[in-house]
Parts: structure tokens; sequence; C-alpha cells
């Protein structure tokens, strides 16, 4: 009895052992592009299985350390077409999307006085959503670090629509001691991309993670108007 008992213990732990999700975490501070005024930072969680990424968690704290909104990215489906919902607790804002098929349902409320708008769009080629930005890259390192433009469609909620975007590099430094690769994202219409600010993203060369983006922040100020941002990360 005891035997059988310490056999179905053992077994339990190994099917722990197998399922275990790990976690990694890493965090970003994000300052006023123009005034370098430290804004928010967003503290990153990680959960994986076998090797996956599965979802993270993200926390936006403010300068107190209040956590005032919080999002989560889903990859289960997909790396680059990922599941998303950010709500900040401030005034009810919302922004995620929902990947079924090929279709994309997106949410979006501007503040908790106004009702949540829906719409459903067949995903163009290379939909991108939110968090999989970085998995694009990923999966396109080596064509963009060969000097290549890569196009994307990246969606945004609050206008239930993707637009057409570019990314290449820009260059390859050093940044304390690390080799890194500059990149730019850009609108893939030269007359509109000159009225519209691009993303300047900062990546580890040997690691391929981000460590620093200036651009458009999906946080809003006090007038409900995104902020423009610089954020560094510690997550190489």
């Amino acid at each position: 009895m005891i035997q059988n008992k310490l056999l179905i213990i053992l077994f339990l732990c190994a099917l722990q052992g197998l399922f275990a999700i790990e976690t990694k975490k890493f965090n970003g501070e994000a300052f006023d592009l123009k005034t370098g005024k430290r804004l928010y930072y967003d503290h990153h969680e990680e959960f994986w299985e076998n090797g996956k990424h599965i979802y993270s968690i993200i926390q936006y704290k403010d300068t107190n350390g209040k956590v005032f909104a919080k999002k989560r990215i889903v990859f289960q489906k997909s790396a680059t077409r990922a599941d998303f919902k950010l709500e900040d607790f401030r005034d009810g804002y919302i922004e995620g999307a929902e990947v079924t098929g090929n279709q994309i349902k997106f949410v979006y409320r501007k503040n908790e006085k106004e009702d949540v708008k829906e719409a459903v769009i067949t995903a163009p080629n290379n939909a991108v959503l939110d968090g999989g930005f970085d998995y694009f890259v990923l999966e396109n390192w080596d064509f963009i670090l060969a000097g290549n433009k890569k196009i994307l469609n990246l969606c945004a909620p609050s206008q239930q629509d993707c637009f057409k975007f570019v990314v290449f590099k820009t260059g390859e430094t050093k940044r304390k001691g690390l080799d890194v690769v500059n990149m730019k994202v850009e609108l893939n219409n030269p007359i509109l991309a000159a009225f519209v600010k691009p993303i300047l993203l900062v990546y580890a060369k040997d690691t391929k993670k981000l460590l620093q983006y200036d651009g458009i922040s999906n946080i809003n100020n006090e007038d409900g108007k995104s902020h423009v941002v610089r954020i560094t990360y510690d997550n190489n």
C-alpha cells in the first residue's frame, strides 16, 4: 500500500516536471521622447512551456509604483498574430484583438464613458499584432540584417484595421560594450511616411533581444492621447 502511494507521488512529480511552466522576467522604463521625463515602468513576465512562449503578462506602473494598466498577450495560436488585451484602469481605456482562423476581431474603447467598439476583418498577409512584432523580427532576422526591407501589416485596434509598414536595418553599432543592431519601422508609403514619425529600435545582436524602443506608446497621457516615448529594457 505504501509502495503504491510512493509510486503515485513519483508519477505526479514526474508529470509536474514534464509540464512545468518556466517564467522569464524583464523590465522597461519609459521616458518622454522630447523632455526626457520619466513617465512609467512596464514589468514583463513571460510564461514558457516546453521551450515555447505561451503568454505574457505586462503590468504598467506609475513613477510611484502603482499599477495603472495591465496587458495579456497570448502566443499559443500564433507567435506573430498574438491575441492580446490591454486595460488602463485610470480611464477605462481598452484595446485588444483575437485571431480565429484568418479573421481578426478587434475590441476598442477610448474610455469608460464610451461603448466598446468591435470589428472583424480578414487578416492581410504578414499581419502582426502587438507583441507579435518581436517574433516577426526574429523570424526575419537574417533577411533584415542582410540589408533587406521586410513588409508587414501592423494591426491597430483603435483604428480597427491593419496598415502596411516596412522594417529595415539602419546600421550596426556598439552600446555599453554590446554589438547592437539599429532598425527602423515606417509606413510603406514614401509620401505618408513623411508625415508619420517612424519607430526606432535597438536590438542586441547576439541575443536578439530588444534593448530600446523610440516611438508612439500604447499608454495614453492625461488627455487620452498616446505618449511618444523612449523605452529602455533590461532584458539582454
